[in-house]
């Protein structure tokens, strides 16, 4: 796979695969917690070089947050491959991350409290995510295009921001006022997806590119909505019908970024192996 064909994610993960825990430059080897601005120098420096080194001061996140002009609040209009900084309540107490698409839904960083580890305390999570979990101490600063004055090469983050366009056998979407659909391209079925949960699991099978490992029970969640709005010689089962069983439990789940119980997945994934084929 060549530099063009990978995206910013795709790039963060081949970097963990490389170096799954902090190589000191002795050799030795630690856990990358607490070593965020480490990582995003060092994510830019080895998958796209810097086309302009940092020319203030990066000794802390925060320090670095100083150095890169005015931040934008926004979270959601950041560009990929921004630098997303907080305040951990100290004047050289920070936290950064890198995004790796539009918007803060996904972020590379190193700490203990990504949402998705590739190692020891590096991988992916989001604004919001990382924000809740390091509460109250945490304050979102904003992001900014430069690192304390570093920026990217162009040409490279350019070309790992295109992607060839692809037609998923599905699609998801928001219905007005009626919460969220799978709707399949080919027989124009859909089916409403249940749970935050199951959402996050669809999206992850039709975006995958066989970097993403998925659990045998995940893949029965799945394959519950695609038979669902598949056509009728697959004998379908109704992903539908099996939510309204859950629904009382489905309704004590809360917001749209709750994770859904592991044993309630269990459950709906071992009724979904036992339907009849």
């Amino acid at each position: 796979m060549g530099v063009s064909d990978m995206t910013p994610e795709e790039h963060a993960r081949a970097f963990a695969r490389r170096f799954p825990r902090f190589v000191n430059n002795d050799g030795t080897q630690e856990t990358w917690d607490q070593k965020c601005g480490s990582l995003v120098f060092r994510y830019i420096d080895r998958e796209f070089q810097w086309a302009q080194q940092p020319v203030s001061d990066i000794s802390s996140a925060r320090r670095a947050a100083n150095g890169s002009g005015t931040l934008n609040l926004d979270a959601a209009a950041a560009p990929p491959l921004a630098f997303h900084f907080w305040d951990i309540a100290g004047i050289d107490n920070g936290h950064v991350g890198v995004g790796m698409t539009q918007g803060g839904g996904k972020l590379f960083m190193a700490n203990a409290s990504v949402s998705e580890d590739l190692g020891d305390a590096i991988g992916f999570a989001s604004v919001d995510h990382y924000t809740q979990a390091k509460a109250p101490r945490a304050t979102y600063l904003g992001w900014a295009t430069n690192y304390a004055g570093g920026r990217p090469n162009a040409s490279v983050a350019a070309a790992s921001n295109v992607k060839e366009k692809e037609y998923p056998m599905f699609s998801i979407i928001p219905l007005v006022n009626q919460g969220i659909w799978a709707q399949s391209t080919v027989t124009g079925r859909r089916t409403h997806i249940g749970t935050p949960y199951h959402l996050r699991l669809l999206q992850r099978m039709r975006d995958n590119d066989g970097s993403d490992a998925m659990l045998p029970a995940e893949l029965d969640i799945v394959r519950g909505y695609l038979e669902a709005i598949g056509p009728d010689t697959l004998d379908a089962i109704s992903a539908n019908e099996l939510i309204e069983e859950f629904r009382p439990e489905f309704d004590k789940l809360g917001a749209v970024d709750q994770t859904t119980p592991l044993d309630l997945d269990e459950e709906f994934a071992s009724r979904v192996r036992s339907r009849k084929r």
